[in-house]
């Protein structure tokens, strides 16, 4: 790296085990910003790594499992990674997704970065649901969050938690968020099991519309929420967003909260009922419930190829 002098970002694929080496190499580099991915099917190295100092931002995929000798091992070296940069960290995303023995990282040994930290992104394959009440306790200041389950795929198809109306208590502790990002499954919790296995154009209708209504719900209790968008697998395992916008606007003496939708491929003209065989599915604009941004308006490239396609 000392052909790099300037370098202010990094990402890097990594396993545990070369951990060190690549601190060494960049410990007196100016990066801000670091990526980190293990690779897949990793376990905990033998000796703890400490992570950089002074980086505002970290990226890390950790797909690691315990050492054998040493259970909760994964945990503990990634918390070993991430503390040396607590003071200083704005933005923080972990996906950890282990392999085998499934934990969640205690957000309570990253309190020092309350302070600081603006923008959480955490993804997680057990169904804790209870971090939602827990996050915003120790980062009261954040203005953009993102939980998405990854649960193992079962019978029904499901990726994820169902959907509480509890949900909306806890994140309305939010109070600074701005964008909002979230896969809970509100097709099992609508008791509707037929969607998370049959994919038609009714399919992304129904699924949009009960996202809308959550939407609707969640920006009255989050103030200053600008966007909120929620990530949908299918049995395929295939992610999908459906992103919505919100804004204030005055209702004659009155200040309302607006949510509107964003275009997507299914939507504009009404469609054959694939599944039923009979029967037209209305996804004209002017059938669609609230309002929609058209392509237009918005960048949709950043839905449909970036964020969550990208991995970060």
């Amino acid at each position: 790296m000392e052909s790099l002098p300037n370098l202010m970002a990094l990402k890097c694929f990594v396993p545990p085990a070369s951990l060190s080496r690549l601190m060494s190499s960049i410990r007196h580099a100016p990066l801000l910003k670091l990526f980190i991915d293990t690779g897949l099917y990793q376990y905990a190295d033998d000796q703890f790594t400490a992570g950089p100092t002074g980086r505002e931002s970290l990226s890390i995929k950790w797909n690691v499992d315990d050492n054998f000798h040493e259970p909760d091992s994964a945990l503990a070296h990634l918390y070993q990674f991430i503390q040396p940069s607590l003071t200083t960290l704005v933005e923080l995303r972990i996906d950890n997704t282990p392999t085998h023995r499934l934990t969640d990282f205690d957000f309570q040994l990253l309190k020092p970065a309350g302070d600081t930290f603006t923008a959480f992104h955490y993804v997680l394959r057990t169904q804790n649901d209870s971090i939602l009440d827990v996050i915003p306790e120790v980062f009261p200041h954040l203005t953009n969050l993102a939980v998405v389950w990854m649960v193992p795929i079962d019978w029904r198809g499901g990726h994820s938690i169902l959907w509480k109306d509890g949900h909306i208590r806890a994140l309305a502790k939010n109070q600074k968020l701005v964008e909002l990002t979230l896969s809970s499954d509100l097709e099992v919790a609508a008791k509707a099991i037929s969607d998370t296995c049959i994919i038609d154009i009714e399919w992304h209708l129904r699924c949009y519309k009960r996202r809308l209504a959550i939407t609707e719900e969640i920006a009255q209790e989050c103030p200053h929420l600008g966007a909120c968008s929620w990530v949908l697998r299918g049995m395929d395992d295939d992610p999908m967003v459906h992103p919505f916008f919100v804004e204030g606007r005055m209702s004659g003496d009155k200040a309302i909260r607006v949510v509107r939708g964003v275009e997507q491929w299914w939507m504009g003209g009404d469609h054959d009922d694939w599944d039923g065989g009979e029967g037209i599915v209305k996804s004209k604009f002017e059938d669609l419930p609230g309002e929609v941004l058209r392509c237009d308006r918005v960048d949709i490239a950043k839905w449909e190829s970036g964020y969550w396609r990208s991995g970060w």
